[in-house]
């Protein structure tokens, strides 16, 4: 069983479970024993908010000051600022690429944790359409090529043609070239799109391999090795593993602003747990996997309402991540990630993470109401690192990332369809 694993954000999915939608307030567990809320000096919030790769408002902007209610902020042309006096704060936003699809994004922290946020909404933009071949394949082997993050995988062998709708934008190309299911061969090329690219694989550079090993594997655990490569301009390339061997970009074909890593993959009957390591260059690797995760309780108390609660651990932050799909009648894609600091958690016995039910608020759409009597699937995780919580969540801004001195642990939990939204 493979997992894949969200690049920056370090959501994974491993098979089934995996998220849907909810909405609600903090829960009681997030309150006990937590720091007091009482008025400071006013900090200045910022969200960002950007779609089709334009700055410009998101459907819907929130916000909590302390524990009391949720307001909606104003903003304009994508800016949107507000002013919080508690210790505590949460922000959340929606993005959605249709009447019955949509997004909820929830951060629950405190004043030092951050105070700038990007709202990346993605693009819809009219797709441009691009064909081509592929020369240079050998008898049994198969590409795959990226156009960012869109990507196609040619059927033929020798010249292998394609044709696909990407997004026109500056984009890193990437043909992964695999032989009986491993990566033996990459090419990259890093340019606007023009109606027609062919692709010479003579010109593709061969991946170095290395060694990973995990110094505290429990018994019956499946351990797994990835690299990845984050290209400058924000493809994501799977480098693979076999093994305890895992594939990196060589030194002489990095660029600036290339980043890499490899992550160890825990699978056990209850969920995994990650470990990864960054770095512009990367070589054989030992890692320590965190503890297993506590028992989730999980469940939809209402219509726009699903909770989770987890015991508290040593950790930076921990993460919610929900989905509900509907198709016939009533089709839906809704999606929740919630992410709580541990200084919100301060010394509470268990970890609340809620979606905020903005449902109320102008700019959401009935079509983007949990459907009811149909299961959701959720994912809940627990991640420690080395930089703190706002050095690895991509919506916070600035990023502060260090490739040669980052790492961070990851313990998860899932369950597929545990609940049925009422």
């Amino acid at each position: 069983m493979r997992c894949s694993v969200g690049l920056l954000g370090f959501v994974m999915a491993c098979g089934g479970g995996g998220g849907g939608q909810s909405d609600a307030m903090p829960g009681s567990d997030a309150l006990v024993d937590a720091p007091a809320d009482a008025p400071l000096a006013p900090v200045t919030i910022t969200v960002t908010s950007y779609k089709d790769l334009l700055q410009q408002n998101a459907a819907v902007v929130a916000y909590q000051d302390g524990s009391g209610s949720w307001t909606a902020a104003t903003g304009g042309g994508g800016l949107y600022t507000f002013d919080i006096t508690g210790s505590r704060y949460a922000v959340a936003w929606v993005c959605s690429s249709s009447a019955t699809a949509r997004v909820v994004h929830a951060y629950y922290l405190t004043r030092t944790d951050a105070t700038r946020f990007v709202a990346d909404c993605g693009a819809s933009t009219t797709p441009y359409h691009v064909t081509g071949a592929v020369s240079g394949l050998t008898t049994g082997q198969s590409v795959n090529i990226q156009f960012g993050s869109i990507s196609n995988t040619p059927a033929s062998f020798g010249s292998a043609t394609y044709d696909i709708d990407a997004i026109q934008s500056p984009m890193d190309i990437v043909l992964s070239v695999k032989t009986n299911g491993d990566f033996v061969k990459f090419l990259r090329q890093s340019t606007l799109l023009s109606a027609t690219m062919n692709f010479n694989l003579a010109n593709g550079f061969l991946p170095e391999s290395h060694t990973g090993s995990v110094t505290n594997a429990a018994p019956g655990e499946t351990l797994e090795f990835d690299g990845h490569w984050l290209t400058k301009y924000g493809t994501a390339v799977l480098l693979g593993g076999a093994g305890t061997a895992f594939s990196t970009i060589p030194a002489a074909d990095i660029m600036t602003s290339d980043v890499q890593f490899v992550t160890a993959i825990g699978l056990s009957s209850t969920g995994y747990r990650t470990a990864t390591i960054w770095g512009t260059t990367l070589a054989d690797s030992a890692f320590t996997l965190p503890p297993f995760i506590g028992t989730v309780d999980a469940s939809a108390t209402a219509r726009h309402s699903i909770h989770a609660s987890v015991p508290a651990a040593a950790g930076d932050y921990y993460t919610l991540d929900v989905r509900q799909t509907v198709s016939g009648g009533s089709p839906l894609s809704a999606n929740d990630f919630v992410s709580v600091s541990s200084g919100w958690v301060g010394s509470a016995a268990n970890v609340a993470l809620d979606v905020p039910d903005l449902s109320a608020f102008s700019g959401w759409l009935t079509g983007w109401n949990n459907v009811a009597g149909t299961a959701i699937d959720w994912t809940v995780s627990q991640q420690t690192n080395n930089h703190g919580f706002a050095a690895i969540v991509p919506s916070i801004a600035p990023g502060t990332l260090t490739p040669d001195s980052f790492a961070t642990q990851t313990a998860t939990s899932t369950s597929a369809g545990s609940s049925l939204i009422p």
